[in-house]
């Protein structure tokens, strides 16, 4: 009766260590728990290790330096990675490829673990540039120079304050984090809007009695900004309370119809021609003195625009930009921002 063969008979003797337990890169289950820490091992692979050296037989060298060549004419590689894969294909003991493979596999573990870590955190707009877009948007609304105050005012800020280079703000590439701060300056948009309208109207009232005065409501508005008091700054905000008086017949009780009909009496303002529209605005403005006192005292100085900071002089070139929204445009606006049209409320 013949003997029976051994079940490995029939593979070569150098290459049954092959089947011997060999251990395995670890499952990147996205669960840290289940990973030992960086640069350890666990027993059982350790224990796995040692029985397969123990149990592998003769250790033999492979040279694959001419197939390397074959790998580089058909894979696309750097020339940091071609020089690696050579160094890799040269005789060495298989088991130190092996080696090697394993070694790489927990190098891209270490780097999936750290990239899982990063992707969790959520980007959020510090403090710090908060308060720069809130004094920015001030600037930009009461910038002498803005076209119109219903338009895509947002990205003109934006644009004005990547222009002068603000710490903490994200480049255009990241959208995710762009929607993020356009958002932010479309609310405070909204909200200074609003400011300016209430101050300017309650001006006109007997309770508005301490800023009637143009330059008293002009320091009223520009508190706490770097904003200086200007004559062109005064000039427009009398054209804004001259449009809020009776005399208007604006309608007043509609926020967003009131700054289009704003926007409209400027761009009529301005097609009549840069003299006739500062004819009309020194009439505005004289009759504003009339009606509300003239700017006495050293509190009323004020300064050129020629001669304001170089981020305010960005900024009103920016807002002199700004273009004016459509109605149909605002009509699909009632909630969040839409990238590339106006600032909707």
């Amino acid at each position: 009766m013949a003997k029976s063969s051994p079940p490995d008979s029939h593979i070569h003797p150098s290459l049954r260590f092959l089947t011997a337990s060999q251990p395995m890169p670890m499952d990147d289950s996205g669960e840290d728990e289940d990973l030992p820490p960086a640069g350890e091992v666990r027993r059982s692979d350790k224990m796995a290790a040692v029985h397969a050296v123990a149990t592998a037989g003769p250790m033999f060298v492979t040279d694959l330096t001419s197939f390397s060549q074959y790998i580089k004419a058909n894979i696309e590689l750097s020339t940091e990675s071609m020089l690696k894969l050579d160094a890799f294909c040269s005789p060495h003991a298989l088991e130190k490829c092996i080696a090697i493979m394993y070694a790489t596999t927990l190098s891209n573990q270490d780097m999936l673990r750290a990239m899982r870590k990063t992707v969790n955190k959520t980007w959020e707009i510090s403090g710090e540039l908060k308060n720069k877009i809130w004094s920015y948007v001030r600037v930009f609304l009461l910038s002498p120079n803005l076209s119109c105050y219903r338009g895509n005012i947002m990205e003109s800020a934006l644009h004005a304050m990547h222009e002068l280079q603000v710490q903490g703000l994200p480049p255009d590439t990241e959208l995710a984090r762009i929607t993020q701060v356009l958002s932010l300056i479309c609310k405070q948009l909204t909200t200074f809007r609003t400011v300016i309208k209430e101050k300017v109207m309650v001006s006109q009232t007997p309770n508005g009695a301490p800023i009637k005065n143009i330059g008293d409501l002009a320091g009223a508005l520009i508190k706490n900004t770097e904003l200086p008091c200007t004559q062109d700054l005064y000039m427009r905000l009398v054209f804004l309370r001259f449009l809020m008086s009776p005399e208007s017949g604006i309608n007043l009780d509609n926020d967003e119809q009131f700054w289009l009909s704003v926007d409209d009496t400027l761009k009529t303002y301005r097609s009549s021609g840069e003299a006739q529209m500062m004819q009309s605005l020194n009439s505005c403005y004289q009759a504003d003195k009339q009606k509300y006192g003239e700017l006495l005292g050293d509190g009323h100085q004020t300064m050129s625009l020629d001669n304001v900071a170089l981020w305010i002089k960005v900024v009103n070139k920016n807002a002199q930009s700004v273009v004016k929204a459509r109605n149909e445009i605002l009509a699909i606006f009632s909630n969040g921002v839409i990238l590339g049209q106006g600032d909707p409320d």
